[in-house]
């Protein structure tokens, strides 16, 4: 089931993505996302893993992407916690799901995009997820 939540923010952060978690299959160890930035900008932002989580840091080099992944318990096991991203300036957070993996290649993992707009007020990010198309 696929969820989407819409929310309108100032400058760096307009709009939040809520998407559901998949299942797990009986060799997925891992559930892996991906942030790519596909702007002219270094990212800063920070992270954690569901609600309770601590809270980190992380950078993206412009045109490149990094991986997050969380690791199961055990294979096959069908949990795994939203991962919340707020981007640096932003005043909200993400809260983004996963794709379940059988490793942290990153071949299998939820993918999102961060894509920038200049505006009268500066430049505003935005983050959301990459559609494939065949």
């Amino acid at each position: 089931m696929l969820k989407r939540m819409i929310c309108g923010l100032t400058l760096s952060l307009l709009w939040a993505v809520t998407i559901e978690p998949a299942s797990a299959g009986p060799n997925d160890n891992y559930a892996v996302v991906k942030l790519e930035n596909k702007t002219p900008y270094r990212i800063r932002y920070s992270h954690r893993w569901d609600n309770d989580g601590s809270e980190e840091r992380g950078q993206i080099a412009p045109q490149k992407s990094y991986l997050h992944w969380w690791t199961f318990d055990y294979a096959g096991e069908d949990f795994a916690p939203w991962f919340y991203v707020q981007l640096d300036g932003g005043s909200g957070w993400y809260k983004l799901g996963t794709f379940y993996s059988p490793d942290t290649s990153g071949k299998t993992a939820r993918h999102y995009v961060i894509t920038h707009k200049q505006t009268e007020d500066g430049v505003v990010f935005r983050l959301g997820e990459k559609l494939e198309t065949r």
